[in-house]
């Protein structure tokens, strides 16, 4: 199965300004919303830390309080066809590769969704895009195509 994943340039550059900007330090992050198209993702949308969560410089966890209602009225207002495809988190002053902890946290969130999902981390230096599905986490590491509005990244081989 071929997945591809388009993701919208504004939500990206609204990702990397927040990391970039961030004075505290501390890990942050939120959801990724989008269109399930096929295989395919579609990333449109994205929750922001709200006070609800908590976050250390090596940890952080999402609060459902204010994610949850974000992303239901995302749902809401599209007639259901935004839906939850993913999360993104930070990795200040590390390196942007899953650790063992990302890796358990996502093998069971997609789990529990019966869905693929993509994760993001994003560091200093840039950014890892994922795939989980089931057990297996693939890489988007591939620009398939770029737009004014979009990137299409493809998974590695």
């Amino acid at each position: 199965m071929t997945v591809r994943l388009l993701f919208d340039r504004t939500v990206r550059a609204s990702l990397i300004r927040f990391h970039a900007r961030a004075t505290h330090r501390l890990e942050s992050g939120g959801l990724l919303l989008g269109y399930r198209k096929g295989s395919d993702l579609h990333v449109v949308d994205a929750t922001f830390p709200s006070r609800w969560d908590r976050a250390t410089r090596t940890m952080f966890h999402r609060s459902a309080i204010d994610h949850r209602r974000k992303a239901f009225k995302a749902w809401r207002t599209s007639s259901g066809t935004i839906d939850w495809i993913g999360e993104w988190h930070t990795h200040p002053g590390g390196t942007a590769r899953p650790s063992s902890i990302d890796l358990r946290s996502w093998a069971t969130i997609t789990i529990r969704r019966r869905a693929p999902m993509v994760f993001m981390i994003l560091d200093d230096q840039g950014q890892y895009l994922g795939l989980q599905t089931d057990r297996t986490l693939r890489q988007f590491n591939r620009v398939l195509e770029e737009s004014v509005t979009a990137i299409l990244f493809g998974l590695s081989t």
